[in-house]
């Protein structure tokens, strides 16, 4: 009888599917490259497009489904519901007899795209070798980004504003230095792990030279919060891996103490240039509106993208900000505006949500699995949770949809770490 008498045999959809994958990951990766680089252009449609593509291809395989975080899957669903509650009456007003059912939901469209997307691109990013690639390419690419940032402002001496620039294009497309910063944020821990945990001399001195170069990136830039997120994600790479590599009893509550440790000297430090709490430039009045909206529409929020609008129509943004003040547009956090705009239900959302991440990439570091890629997508979700203490780089008033796709993509990247720790016997399939 003959040796692959007892291969299993795939089907076509299997055939189709294992052709496309490659594909779809050139595709991807592209798309992180054009993200970065990119001339404006929707952004998140292409997401749209990717991820129902990818989508249907992981169909195709057998427990694809599984394992995928609960939270990101009620989150958009909830705010599809909110959505539609609160656009009902707008809705049923402008078009009584042929009613645009879609514009129903079109303010959690971004949240379901964001499904979407991570549930495909997790599915592509799923093999190690992938996940390999995709870590060389944020890397490469934000390494481009970061030396054009040092040469236009140690060269022209220019001053960053928060529209931007023509005179440097790549960081103008941003929206400024804050959204700049934020991609550092993602994309040094990714090199900073080889410093942690690289398995030659090479590879540690690669990484370090790359930590270097982002850390005098981020001093450029001259984005506070940037640069203490950036440091913090490397002081929680460091405590992670330590944590590995000496097993203590007490690990995780220690984790859990040098996590709120760092996050008290992040905010602190974030509000160093701000010491007069009711400064035009500050965060504490603009927390205190959002916390007056969350204590009174706590259960289910003031509904998704209605943050603004309710900050201006009731009264928030007189009582509690400074005359002149530009900080109604979002509550500069990004979870407080979460349970703003969808409540409790939305808040402990993305707190699953970026809770589960991390803990994904970590339990694949400790399980050795792609190590130095779980340990920079620890280390790039802890400093960006840090970060979007004092911004809110997902909100669709201030930032460009190229912000949420780099966001979305270590999300996936983190699910698919989470695959692997769970099936790593079929991490191939």
């Amino acid at each position: 009888m003959s040796a692959w008498a007892n291969e299993p045999v795939m089907s076509t959809r299997q055939v189709l599917a294992t052709v496309l994958e490659p594909v779809l990951l050139a595709w991807v990766l592209w798309f992180w490259v054009r993200a970065v680089f990119g001339s404006s252009q929707p952004f998140e449609r292409e997401a749209w497009r990717f991820g129902l593509a990818a989508s249907i291809v992981c169909l195709v395989r057998p427990g694809a489904v599984r394992h995928f975080p609960l939270a990101m899957v009620v989150l958009p669903v909830f705010a599809a519901c909110a959505a539609a509650y609160h656009q009902w009456a707008s809705v049923a007003a402008t078009a009584p007899d042929s009613r645009s059912w879609l514009a129903l939901f079109a303010p959690a469209s971004h949240l379901l795209a964001m499904l979407v997307f991570v549930f495909g691109t997790a599915h592509v990013l799923r093999l190690p070798q992938a996940l390999g690639l995709f870590a060389v390419t944020v890397v490469t690419s934000v390494a481009v980004l970061a030396a054009q940032t040092v040469y236009d402002r140690t060269t022209t001496n220019f001053v960053f504003t928060e529209a931007g620039s023509t005179s440097l294009p790549s960081v103008a497309q941003w929206g400024g230095l804050h959204q700049v910063g934020m991609v550092f944020v993602l994309a040094a821990p990714l090199a900073g792990a080889h410093l942690i945990y690289g398995r030659s001399w090479l590879g540690r001195c690669a990484g370090g030279v790359l930590s270097a170069a982002f850390l005098v990136a981020a001093l450029t830039n001259d984005s506070t919060g940037g640069l203490v997120a950036l440091a913090a994600a490397f002081v929680v790479m460091a405590v992670v891996a330590a944590l590995a590599r000496f097993r203590w009893r007490l690990r995780q509550p220690v984790v859990v103490g040098a996590l709120v440790a760092v996050l008290g000297v992040t905010v602190a430090l974030t509000m160093v240039p701000f010491n007069v709490l009711d400064n035009i430039h500050g965060r504490v009045p603009i927390w205190r509106a959002a916390l007056a909206m969350v204590g009174d529409y706590a259960a289910f929020g003031v509904g998704p993208e209605r943050y603004w609008t309710m900050m201006q129509t009731r009264g928030y943004a007189a009582t509690y900000l400074p005359p002149g003040s530009s900080g109604a547009e979002n509550a500069h956090n990004l979870f407080l505006h979460a349970a703003a705009e969808l409540g409790v239900v939305g808040l402990a959302c993305w707190v699953a949500i970026w809770a589960g991440m991390i803990h994904a990439a970590w339990r694949a570091y400790e399980a050795r699995i792609v190590p130095v890629v779980a340990l920079g997508v620890v280390g790039a979700l802890s400093g960006l949770a840090l970060r979007s203490m004092s911004d809110n780089f997902l909100d669709v008033l201030i930032a460009t949809d190229r912000s949420r796709i780099v966001v979305w993509s270590c999300f996936a990247a983190a699910t698919a770490l989470g695959r692997l720790v769970r099936r790593p016997e079929t991490a191939g399939s």
